[in-house]
């Protein structure tokens, strides 16, 4: 991970443009060039409030996160513009709050992602979130690659489409082209290391292959290969019963007996995202892939090995002359909900599957490929059936030497949909460095205001007051406070923020000690403003009412109140501490407040 990040420079900009702008990120790139390492990365450095999707089950799991249609309770369909849905499900209060929380929204694997299904989750996030700018004012980082796998779209959902959409990938969205993003193509390859190699599966993957690169191909055209027992080839197929057959062909022909090992599904895990079978039957001999990365880096996903023995809750895996004692490993279905007591975005356990992190492996559809590193690869490339599989399934094997075609690459495999090399076409090069310090700029200016913004505080209390008039009479003297608070605050701390934040707009740059000094002195100020008038008042608020509505309205407004004043409470301190307005060190304190 640190090797990705300190030598590669798109790799370096994708991360800044995230965490220190507000602009909306697409993260592309050829197969291993670090999209996973660098979502792996983000969640861990944790500077925004984020949640991480996936137009699939399996995608979600891979990424450590909940589908769309899960997160955003929206049914399976079509989601055309101007139409209303039916059966729609009810969106509760946490996943409300959590949608109002979220900072940034990152999308994995989007190639699969359909327009019609961004635009309603941008419908959802506007109306939710009181904000009619594009998804609600929530930044996006979109991960993957428009030359890899497609949407699916049958022919009777393309006719109801085509009216409203060019074309059904993600970047025909209404809502995405308001919005506007930038592009940064992460260019260095960890995967392949032959030049050569990488320059065909360039060639391949842009639609673009030439004479002298079909004839290298040509070369691993083999019709009538079939690997030997101990040679560790993964045969790639587009079907599900194509791999099937093999695997229980393979498995059948080996002598002994079968060991079974049953998952253990517990909480919500749909079947159609577990990451291997959940009833495993092996035998000494069986070739298996892993599936799952090794905290202790015995193995990896991808790992192609041997059973050399199976005992009731071990399976021993012979690799590279190595043998890996192998235990059930855990996947979880992870749900984001909203803390309780802290209000952060937390990642909670909905389900999880836990099973042996193998799976046969003489055979694997490429569709479940994506993601994993082979060393020798077999693939039927003639029967490719939708954009991108040939590269997709060829850009797993390391080497060219590793790889076997048992057809050669048909002609409608070497050319890419006319929609998607149009994007391409117009996608602008990666930010340089000046582009990158103006936006970074713009958003410390952005957070600059927001820091002393009361106006969120200012018409709770409003809101408060509104209501106190109304359902609090039998507690006047509460109702003269909270009144007197929103006097004081609109007086003393609202209007003063406004004037203050003008002011401080209109000192130069060059005298950026003066405008930090005058910062430390407003932050000291507005803590104790925004503690005094609001501190006493919070607690006196959890008083019993009728009827029962009233009282949630009350309990909602104090806890609304509560979390605004805590945030300030917190990102004030934190300017204090810096001695400076730090962007990174506000988000934190913004977060974990």
């Amino acid at each position: 991970m640190e090797e990705a990040y300190n030598g590669n420079p798109e790799y370096r900009i994708a991360m800044a443009l995230v965490e220190e702008t507000a602009r909306n990120l697409f993260l592309t790139g050829r197969a291993g060039t670090g999209k996973t390492t660098f979502l792996k990365e983000l969640r861990e450095r944790n500077t925004k409030r984020m949640v991480v999707l996936a137009p699939t089950g399996i995608a979600a799991i891979h990424a450590g996160g909940s589908t769309l249609h899960s997160f955003f309770q929206l049914p399976l369909g079509l989601y055309l513009p101007g139409y209303k849905r039916r059966n729609k499900f009810r969106i509760g209060k946490e996943k409300i709050a959590l949608m109002q929380g979220m900072e940034l929204m990152v999308i994995d694997e989007v190639s699969m992602l359909r327009p019609d299904l961004l635009d309603e989750v941008n419908g959802i996030l506007q109306k939710y979130r009181h904000d009619k700018r594009p998804f609600g004012g929530v930044q996006l980082l979109l991960i993957g690659d428009v030359q890899q796998l497609a949407p699916v779209v049958t022919e009777s959902e393309w006719e109801e489409m085509k009216a409203c959409y060019a074309s059904p990938w993600f970047f025909e969205s209404m809502a995405l082209k308001q919005a506007g993003f930038l592009t940064v193509e992460l260019k260095k390859i960890y995967r392949q290391r032959d030049p050569g190699f990488i320059t065909l599966l360039e060639k391949l993957r842009s639609g673009c292959l030439d004479s002298a690169a079909l004839a290298r191909l040509a070369t691993r055209y083999k019709p009538g290969f079939k690997p030997g027992e101990d040679d560790g080839y993964v045969t790639l197929t587009t079907h599900n019963y194509q791999a099937d057959r093999i695997n229980n062909t393979n498995v059948e022909a080996l002598p002994g007996s079968y060991h079974t090992y049953e998952a253990q599904v517990d909480g919500s895990f749909p079947e159609n995202s577990f990451p291997t079978w959940k009833t495993l039957r092996f035998k000494p001999g069986a070739q298996v892939v892993f599936v799952k990365n090794d905290a202790g880096h015995r193995y990896y996903n991808g790992k192609i090995g041997k059973i050399r023995r199976c005992e009731e809750s071990v399976v021993y895996v012979e690799c590279e002359g190595e043998e890996i004692r192998v235990m059930p490993e855990i996947w979880n279905n992870v749900k984001y909900t909203i803390d309780a007591q802290t209000k952060e975005i937390k990642e909670n356990v909905e389900g999880s599957f836990v099973q042996m992190p193998l799976k046969l492996a003489w055979a694997i559809t490429i569709h479940k490929s994506q993601g994993l590193t082979f060393d020798k690869v077999v693939v039927d490339a003639g029967r490719a059936f939708a954009h991108g599989q040939v590269y997709v399934a060829l850009s797993r094997c390391r080497s060219l030497e590793g790889l076997v075609l048992r057809s050669p690459v048909s002609e409608a495999a070497l050319h890419g949909e006319e929609k998607v090399e149009e994007f391409l076409r117009g996608q602008p090069n990666c930010p340089d460095m000046a582009s990158l310090e103006r936006y970074k700029a713009e958003y410390h200016a952005k957070l600059l205001a927001e820091q002393f913004d009361f106006s969120a505080l200012w018409k709770l209390l409003g809101s408060l007051r509104t209501f106190a008039q109304k359902s609090l009479k039998s507690y006047p003297r509460l109702c003269f406070d909270i009144g007197e608070a929103e006097s004081r605050f609109e007086s003393e701390v609202y209007r003063v923020g406004e004037r203050f934040f003008k002011e401080l707009c209109r000192i130069p740059d060059t005298e950026a000690s003066y405008k930090m000094e005058r910062c430390m002195k407003a932050a000291r100020y507005f803590s104790d403003k925004v503690e005094g008038i609001l501190r006493p008042l919070l607690p006196r608020l959890a008083v019993d009412l009728e009827p029962v509505a009233s009282k949630i309205r009350l309990a909602s407004l104090q806890s609304g109140l509560k979390r605004l004043y805590l945030e300030k409470e917190r990102t004030l301190a934190t300017l204090m501490e810096h001695g400076a307005f730090d962007g990174l060190a506000y988000l934190r304190a913004k977060s974990d407040a």
